[in-house]
């Protein structure tokens, strides 16, 4: 398989190739946004005394990721209320509360008003230009 092909077949299925930099091929920009939230939260020890005391504190720690920690890339949600479809509904109640406020004070707001949280049925995380072009097509 070529990898023109394969590019244009993952395009086919609505996926693309995604690297952080330009012509870097061996690096993941989700594991390793990932791998930095991991090193730089507040209970990570460094070093682990046991496998046993590593694989629990890995557990602990992706039930709080997925849980509890709210994702900048998905609109401040957790993963598991966008797994469970809740986004669209805290988006609309973040919205409402948000346009009362401006209503009620508007001097704590820019002149256009409060942001719009909206979803996104498919979030990147370095979208390429490739990525953005496609995006684009999709919404007009």
């Amino acid at each position: 398989m070529r990898g023109a092909t394969f590019s244009v077949w993952l395009a086919s299925l609505g996926m693309f190739l995604s690297y952080s930099r330009p012509w870097v091929k061996n690096e993941n920009p989700y594991i390793e946004s990932f791998f930095r939230t991991l090193k730089y939260h507040a209970s990570y020890p460094g070093k682990f005394r046991t496998l046993e005391e590593a694989r629990q504190w890995m557990g602990d720690f992706l039930h709080w990721y997925n849980t509890v920690h709210r994702h900048t890339g998905l609109g401040y949600i957790t993963t598991l209320q966008r797994r469970r479809g809740e986004d669209v509904k805290l988006f609309e109640l973040r919205n409402q509360t948000l346009q009362r406020a401006w209503k009620d004070h508007p001097e704590r707001f820019p002149k256009k008003g409060p942001k719009q949280w909206a979803y996104r049925k498919v979030v990147y995380l370095n979208p390429s230009v490739e990525t953005k072009r496609y995006i684009l097509q999709k919404v007009s």
